[in-house]
């Protein structure tokens, strides 16, 4: 049920990227931050409908750690295994394919089944770790972009057989800093009342925020000199270009 929900709402966060001109990264944070505020808007409704067969999914619904059951976690431990071993074997069509879809598709990469089965990983992860502690707000989004940055500035960590695996250490590590941070201001028995799932949506609010001053600082794309779209003389800028 978690993987069909998931590969639902990732078809559409990817439709609604795709219709508004393209899924880069900006418009598909867009558009899967809108989907998740739907969706919680509609199991807010529910949790208040239907109170008595509701009962304890507030709580899986916010995430948290005290739910997390072993047994479980064994359980899933060959498919969380099975599926890190097909996104690592992807590693390297993901990087070729980072330099465009002309660029890989020219170097045998074929594009569109490698998009499938990545994008088919992530909803099969994602849906594993929702099932095992509740959907824990923005892990996803902020470990990922924590990788990236720090990739800016270790060369090594632009290969995603790395990248991959340093954002999954990077979302363990996010949530048990907040985990921690709970403790640390509320003790053992306050932090246990409240969700994990509270400090890391303060923690991703607070990223998008980030996000948004940097796309605000970069202001809008600005055209090289001589790419004007109007027409232009044989002997005119393209000449003085080249």
């Amino acid at each position: 049920m978690a993987f069909g929900g998931g590969l639902l709402a990732a078809a559409l966060v990817l439709a609604l990227a795709g219709s508004a001109g393209g899924t880069a990264t900006t418009r598909l944070v867009l558009a899967g931050s809108a989907l998740a505020m739907a969706l919680d808007a509609a199991t807010g409704m529910l949790l208040i409908l239907f109170k008595d067969n509701t009962t304890g999914l507030f709580a899986w619904g916010s995430g948290s750690l005290a739910q997390l059951n072993i047994d479980a976690s064994l359980r899933a431990l060959p498919l969380i295994v099975a599926v890190l071993v097909v996104a690592l074997l992807l590693s390297r069509r993901l990087d070729v394919l980072g330099l465009g879809e002309d660029t890989a598709s020219s170097l045998g990469v074929p594009v569109r089944s490698t998009r499938i089965t990545a994008v088919l990983c992530a909803v099969v992860l994602t849906g594993v770790s929702v099932t095992l502690a509740g959907p824990i707000a923005f892990i996803g989004l902020g470990a990922p972009v924590l990788a990236r940055l720090i990739a800016a500035r270790v060369p090594a960590l632009h290969r995603h057989l790395f990248l991959v695996a340093v954002s999954g250490l990077l979302g363990a590590v996010l949530i048990l800093l907040a985990d921690a941070s709970l403790r640390a201001l509320l003790g053992a028995e306050g932090a246990a009342s409240i969700p994990t799932g509270v400090p890391t949506a303060l923690l991703g609010g607070l990223l998008i925020v980030v996000l948004a001053l940097r796309l605000r600082d970069a202001g809008p794309l600005r055209r090289p000199p001589g790419t004007g779209s109007g027409p232009r003389s044989p002997g005119g800028s393209s000449a003085s270009c080249s």
